[in-house]
């Protein structure tokens, strides 16, 4: 198994990496946000807790199924991810609503396109490893077919 997925481990923890990462930004951009600005907004704040916790978990979650080869961990991590980023989504337009310029709305959506295209770049590599995994235990198991007849 090492051998048929190691082309693809560090793509994908690199992915996990990313995902704890900017989960614990978000996490201490809330916490800095309670400490500084005690505005009576606790909803932001609450959402984007909760947004942090999902991204650590999200991460947490591609190690696992990627080390286990799990495909339902896989596809949990992706279908999670994609509903993080779009409630992002909807809260940052929402927070920045009058605030951001035009430059800022496009940035942020090439930054969206580049998190969807990692999604798909993630499943791509799950794939891509499932099928050499497959083919890895389909060999074995004619091997021992073999081997078990010949004797």
């Amino acid at each position: 198994m090492a051998r048929s997925c190691s082309d693809m481990k560090p793509g994908a923890f690199f992915a996990a990496a990313f995902n704890l990462l900017v989960g614990g930004l978000t996490l201490g951009g809330a916490i800095y946000k309670v400490a500084i600005n005690k505005n009576g907004r606790m909803g932001l704040l609450v959402i984007m807790f909760l947004l942090s916790l999902l991204l650590i978990h999200n991460g947490v979650l591609l190690i696992v199924g990627i080390v286990m080869v799990n495909r339902e961990y896989v596809v949990l991590y992706l279908v999670l991810n994609c509903v993080n980023w779009l409630v992002g989504t909807f809260v940052v337009v929402k927070e920045m609503s009058g605030k951001m310029g035009i430059l800022s709305y496009i940035g942020f959506s090439i930054l969206l396109v580049v998190a969807w295209c990692a999604e798909v770049v993630v499943y791509l590599f799950y794939r891509k490893m499932s099928r050499r995994e497959f083919a890895h235990v389909e060999i074995v198991v004619e091997e021992k077919a073999i081997s078990s007849s010949s004797s």
